[in-house]
């Protein structure tokens, strides 16, 4: 299409910002423009930039002319955190029907313009269109993408568009621009794993050393390396210096998350530091009769637990495949197993393709709800995939469940967002389902598996199915996800997918808008085998970084498949928000498909002391009962294992084994305690306002010697810096004289009784009828951050945990309480 266009005035275009008027139609969003010189000349039909009004001329000054002034507008976030990637549509629009195309010209202040779509391109730094685009029902529209600059400030994208009737000339035609403010906030930060190691390889050498010394001098930009920028502020200081010296003398420090993968019906563990330490943690059942065969994604429960969740399918087809439930024992690679707990077994759906019982997906609600995905029909026919909502207790003989969706069409990968919404990949269209892509489910869900939970309905299977549920197709299927089989959540909210079959993972916003391309393969490629893999199962680290499992297809007779001994494990890093390239963790391996992560901050050790350490009785006024005899204390360490802090900056807390903990009182006799660390649950606040304080109410007056403490956590202030809590079971052992305190071990203890810990400081009340007024306790820790938790030269400052427990048979009718101090 060509128009002649001649040097003019055009009136005061009418411009919308923020959405339709009244009269305008719901058809797709998008922006446009057709750019005229000072000279009379032919339009351009791949658009000309620099007339967005950036540069101060625009459609105002020199344009098509003399037609009906469209309607124009940008759609897009208003704040967008420095250095990330946002989605926005810029629209034109026209009710005069003779405008029947549309063109565009995007600027941006700052920061980087990117087109995403084959209808549009960038030129000198703008987004113009690359042929002009018919309106439908008035309207034409494109996506683009925009990364904000690396600081805080305010932003204008300036937008300019075309509303044009193809007649050859200006005449009949109309334009019109605009700007958008957009507000580019700090960017959450992203713990720096190694402060030095630019090339993100676990260790820092010594020219990676002079670069970053460079920067701190000036002589080098932050660019060369901002893992030196552990504080994120924009320089390097001499303190993040002498940090990386020390990572380079000493390594670069852990722990480093531990990847799970299923392949050829075993699980291996990797250890993601330097070297990739490999173990199979559970055989498959042909090669160990003690193993089981597993598969599909591996998902750990949320409570600190190291209870995980695999698809587990040992002499299928009887028993049937099934959710299996494991214990994960040991805490490195090179020192795992794995126990079964039990299984989970649902009904399937009938299927074309024989067997359809395939477990693959999975994810925790944060109440501890498991919810599953298996695929169904796979490759034809209708969908038959299912999403199922598990119910706690998961370890009881026959867990409940009740079906969410019973017509998934090849449904893959599970993710659980910090609402709780639900996440399924769907990776083809079937006649009973909608098309391809990634669908969200949302709640509320089905509390039971009847009716008065919401699951009071039944699938031609006779198993329970949810009365409603609220479904929508969040990302459809196009040219970047082919085959959607994968999907994960980064910190900032955007979604990654992977698309087995072309060799893609992708991004999203938080829209579902696309915006890049993560993972492609390299230019050339044959399909379906490319030297980047094809990504299938994926998750993230705490740091970002992706793990995906490549499922190595190959083409044979049969058509596309995984080849055995083709597939493989990598991970893709980042520095500075770019990718790098794809690093390979393990290959050789058959049909690797899901991956789970194993990540926490770590194991501290704490101990009791002398002084400083107090064992304090209510029947005497909460005196200290304790006495520093010549028999030293017995203080068996107490390691406490903190998880990853969740968006809420809060972390899985527990003991990792049991404690005896033994010391004499002032009658010459000792008592001895033993923390159980089997179901220790507690918390660990890294960014505070939590208000994890600890309030003791005792009666240790009743019908019996002596009634249970009563502990409850979550109380105390809002505000505040961070602080620890810890809940378990400990038993108790009182000592005759004529005993060491090394007897403790095999003293013989009473029943196990619930006790709390922290470091928020503890409140509370002993009812004791012997004394008037009852004895008030009152401990005051210190509060503290997460940072170092498990790192030399961290400052967790975890001191001052109390534990309190009614204990007549040391003294009639007390509670006692024991003050640690950190190791």
């Amino acid at each position: 299409m060509t128009t002649g266009a001649n040097r003019s005035s055009c009136d005061q275009p009418r411009v919308q910002l923020g959405g339709r008027g009244r009269h305008l139609r719901a058809a797709a969003l998008a922006a446009v423009l057709w750019s005229v010189p000072a000279q009379p000349l032919v339009a351009s039909q791949d658009g000309i930039p620099g007339y967005s009004g950036k540069q101060g001329e625009s459609c105002d000054d020199f344009c098509h002319a003399e037609g009906q002034t469209p309607l124009v507008r940008f759609d897009g976030p208003n704040e967008v955190p420095a250095g990330a990637l946002a989605s926005f549509r810029f629209a034109v629009e026209s009710d005069a029907p003779a405008q029947t195309v549309a063109g565009l010209d995007v600027a941006a202040s700052a920061g980087s313009l990117a087109a995403v779509t084959a209808d549009t391109r960038l030129d000198v730094d703008e987004i113009t269109h690359s042929s002009p685009k018919t309106a439908v029902e008035g309207e034409a529209s494109w996506e683009f993408t925009w990364r904000a600059p690396s600081q805080p400030g305010t932003q204008t994208l300036y937008g300019a568009g075309l509303s044009a009737n193809s007649n050859g000339s200006k005449s009949g035609d109309g334009t019109a621009k605009t700007t958008k403010t957009v507000t580019v906030t700090a960017a959450a930060p992203v713990p720096i794993a190694c402060v030095g190691d630019c090339s993100a390889d676990a260790e820092v050498t010594v020219d990676e050393l002079v670069t970053g010394v460079n920067i701190a001098l000036g002589n080098a930009a932050l660019v060369a390396c901002p893992m030196f920028d552990a504080g994120q502020d924009g320089e390097v200081t001499v303190d993040e210096l002498v940090t990386a010296v020390n990572n380079a003398l000493g390594g670069c420090p852990g722990p480093y998350p531990i990847v799970f993968s299923g392949e050829s019906n075993r699980l291996n563990a990797y250890d993601a530091g330097a070297g990739f330490d490999k173990q199979t943690v559970i055989e498959r059942h042909s090669v160990d009769p003690n193993g089981f065969d597993i598969n599909g994604q591996i998902c750990f429960l949320p409570d600190g637990s190291h209870r995980f969740i695999a698809g587990e399918d040992t002499f299928q087809p009887e028993p049937p495949p099934a959710w299996g439930l494991f214990q994960l024992q040991g805490a490195a690679v090179g020192a795992l197993s794995a126990t079964r707990l039990g299984r989970l077994v649902p009904t399937y759906q009938p299927g074309l393709e024989g067997t359809n019982n395939e477990p693959y997906g999975c994810g925790f609600l944060s109440d501890g709800r498991l919810v599953t995905s298996d695929l169904g029909n796979q490759a034809s026919g209708d969908g038959t995939g299912q999403l199922i909502i598990w119910f706690p207790p998961l370890d009881a003989p026959n867990p409940r469940f009740c079906k969410l969706d019973i017509a998934v069409a090849t449904a893959g990968g599970v993710l659980v967002d910090q609402s709780d919404r639900v996440y399924v990949a769907s990776a083809r269209a079937a006649p009973n389902t909608g098309g391809p892509g990634v669908y969200r489910y949302t709640g509320p869900f089905p509390t039971s598996d009847d009716a008065a939970g919401n699951c009071g309905q039944l699938d031609s299977t006779g198993a329970p199915l949810a009365d409603a549920v609220q479904k929508a197709l969040f990302i459809a299927a196009d040219v970047h996800i082919a085959t959607p089989s994968g999907v994960a959540r980064t910190r900032d909210g955007h979604f990654y997918v992977t698309s087995v079959f072309n060799g893609v993972i992708a991004e999203y916003d938080g829209d579902g808008h696309f915006l890049r391309r993560i993972l492609e393969p390299p230019a050339g490629s044959t399909p379906p085998t490319y030297a980047t893999g094809n990504p299938f199962g994926i998750n993230l680290s705490a740091d970002g970084t992706i793990y995906y499992s490549d499922m190595g297809l190959t083409l044979d007779s049969d058509g596309p498949g995984p080849g055995a001994g083709l597939g493989s494990v990598r991970r893709i890093r980042f520095v500075a928000g770019d990718p790098l390239a794809p690093e390979t963790i393990d290959s050789g391996l058959s049909y690797p498909d899901g991956i789970g992560i194993l990540e926490e901050l770590g194991i501290r050790a704490f101990s009791i002391k002398r002084p400083g350490s107090e064992f304090r009785s209510s029947a005497l006024f909460g005196m200290d009962v304790s006495t520093n005899s010549p028999e030293p204390w017995l203080t068996g360490p107490l390691k406490l294992v903190a998880g990853l802090p969740d968006s809420n900056g809060i972390a899985p807390l527990r003991l990792a084994e049991d404690v005896i903990i033994g010391f004499r009182v002032l009658n010459g006799e000792s008592v001895c305690f033993k923390l159980l660390a089997a179901g220790s649950q507690g918390s660990l606040d890294c960014d505070g306002g939590s208000a994890h304080d600890v309030l003791v109410t005792i009666d240790s007056h009743g019908e019996e010697p002596a009634d249970a403490p009563v502990i409850q956590t979550g109380l105390g202030s809002d505000g505040g810096p961070g602080a620890a809590t810890l809940r378990v079971m400990q038993a108790t052992a009182q000592q005759p004289r004529d005993k060491r305190l090394s007897d403790c071990p095999t003293a013989d203890y009473g029943p196990p009784q619930p006790m709390a810990y922290t470091t928020r400081g503890a409140t509370g009340t002993v009812i004791n009828a012997r004394q008037d007024p009852a004895p008030s306790l009152t401990t005051t820790g210190t509060n503290f951050t997460c940072d170092g938790w498990s790192r030399a030269g961290g400052n967790p400052v975890l001191v001052s945990p109390l534990v309190a427990e009614d204990a007549p048979q040391i003294l009639v009718d007390v509670v006692n309480l024991l003050v640690l101090m950190e190791q």
